[in-house]
């Protein structure tokens, strides 16, 4: 996952067979303890960090459900960051297929101004790519492709609740 998608979008860290043994900048100060076979192997200093973050595991985005790329690589899922809003007074429109859609007032500021107030909310769009060229000397396939929520089986996100919560 992209590294300004961590902020907004819930997700979690694959399991790993194991986590190596954390071994602390400075040595410990003798007085710790009076074994020294001890102090002799925490003698070495280190400067080796892990970072592990704790997140919420949603079902829906278990490893298995991540879709590959061409090259066989599980994608990642970036954010877009054009800063797309929409106005949440604004009624669904229709399109010209007949399906509902929402109606969308999407500006690339988010200091557009309205003839009226109104409010707005971001518009949260991500996508899947490939992310082989890290790996692969910066060769990738270029697969890309838009997360489609509903389609995929994945949410509901809070917007969603809180649209359901004003249905009659």
């Amino acid at each position: 996952m992209h590294a300004s998608c961590q902020e907004v979008y819930k997700h979690g860290i694959p399991p790993q067979p194991s986590i190596d043994m954390y071994r602390p900048s400075f040595p410990p100060p003798p007085s710790l303890t009076d074994d020294k076979e001890v102090l002799a192997r925490l003698e070495d200093a280190c400067n080796a960090r892990i970072n592990v973050t704790f997140r919420f595991y949603r079902p829906d985005y278990t490893p298995s459900s991540t879709p590959l790329c061409k090259c066989g690589i599980p994608c990642i899922l970036r954010p877009d960051m054009k800063n797309r809003y929409e106005d949440l007074s604004e009624p669904s429109k229709p399109r010209d297929d007949g399906k509902e859609k929402a109606g969308p007032s999407t500006s690339g500021s988010a200091n557009a101004s309205s003839s009226k107030a109104t409010k707005r909310t971001l518009v949260a769009k991500y996508w899947w790519t490939c992310y082989a060229g890290v790996q692969n000397d910066g060769k990738g396939c270029g697969y890309w492709r838009v997360m489609d929520v509903k389609a995929e089986g994945r949410g509901p996100f809070v917007g969603d609740v809180t649209e359901m919560a004003h249905v009659p």
